[in-house]
């Protein structure tokens, strides 16, 4: 079977990239994959790595770096029979966290042994792909900052969120749901909507999203003191956010998201991009064949049949 590794070799430590390459060459080939590397340089033009590699035969992607480097790879392999496999080398690794990828590379490559395959659903705005979740307001301006930062890991992101809570200007826009007519505005600190239940470095930001029930999670992040953000960042970290007042939720499957303010900073899976006026956030439904680990834990996940939380 022809596997490519499509590899970011500026995530993680990249003093450790050659020491990378070398233990997923042999690893891969010891299990009898023909294995091919390609490794992302966005100053070159032309095909991107994984669309090389799609023509050049792969019959699986193996996306080795983080969540912008897997949604990269991923919006290739949408609708057809060809899987993504992860390994995780990323600051976040929300998407490797949800389907159960453990983070260790000896651990991630075993899986790859005899992998198990899962379909998942994937979401859009404004027709770009998203896996783990977009967003708008205070958690797009904090992607922003980390982008400007060479330093890798959660602890960039508690800064910015730390001084964005001090100096960000409220989100205003107005959601109409697509599915039902309904049509609401709204102030926030934050508007996510989420795929899975990860935003990546463990912080949980929807317990109850599921990667193949067939919705998005809508969350509204209404505006909170200093103390009260301390409290829902804890309960941001153990798993107990859809327990807070301050957070409304609802599961949709197609909206219309429309900007009031002057921002159009927002996020997809945690990279800074810049939206429209109005964007459309829609569901794309089992579109996408990933390799799962032993902790997902979403196996027959039936949809619910009215959105409601």
């Amino acid at each position: 079977m022809k596997v490519a590794v499509i590899l970011n070799p500026k995530a993680g430590l990249p003093k450790l990239l050659p020491y990378i390459k070398s233990r997923i060459e042999h690893k891969l080939s010891d299990f009898g994959y023909q294995v091919s590397i390609y490794e992302i340089h966005p100053e070159k033009n032309g095909y991107s790595p994984t669309e090389l590699a799609l023509q050049q035969g792969a019959e699986m992607i193996i996306s080795a770096g983080g969540d912008g480097t897997i949604n990269n790879s991923a919006k290739l392999l949408t609708h057809t029979e060809i899987p993504l496999a992860i390994i995780p080398l990323g600051s976040g690794n929300g998407l490797a966290r949800t389907l159960g990828i453990p983070l260790e590379l000896e651990k991630a490559l075993n899986l790859l042994k005899n992998p198990i395959i899962q379909k998942i659903d994937t979401g859009k705005v404004n027709g770009d792909l998203f896996l783990i979740s977009c967003g708008f307001g205070i958690d797009a301006d904090i992607a922003h900052d980390f982008e400007k930062t060479h330093v890798r890991g959660i602890f960039p992101y508690v800064v910015s969120g730390i001084r964005r809570f001090f100096t960000e200007e409220l989100e205003t826009y107005q959601i109409t749901d697509l599915e039902t007519n309904e049509t609401w505005k709204g102030e926030a600190l934050v508007t996510c909507v989420a795929n899975s239940e990860q935003y990546g470095g463990g912080a949980i930001v929807a317990p109850n999203a599921s990667p193949e029930d067939g919705y998005l999670e809508l969350l509204e992040g209404l505006p909170v003191r200093f103390l009260e953000a301390v409290q829902v960042g804890i309960k941001l970290f153990n798993g107990s956010l859809d327990k807070e007042p301050k957070l409304k939720r609802k599961k949709i499957k197609k909206i219309l998201y429309k900007r009031l303010s002057k921002r159009l900073v927002m996020h997809r899976d945690g990279e800074a991009c810049f939206s429209k006026v109005e964007n459309i956030i829609e569901i794309d439904p089992l579109s996408l064949h990933v390799v799962i680990g032993p902790s997902y834990k979403f196996l027959n996940q039936t949809p619910h049949p009215n959105g409601q939380l």
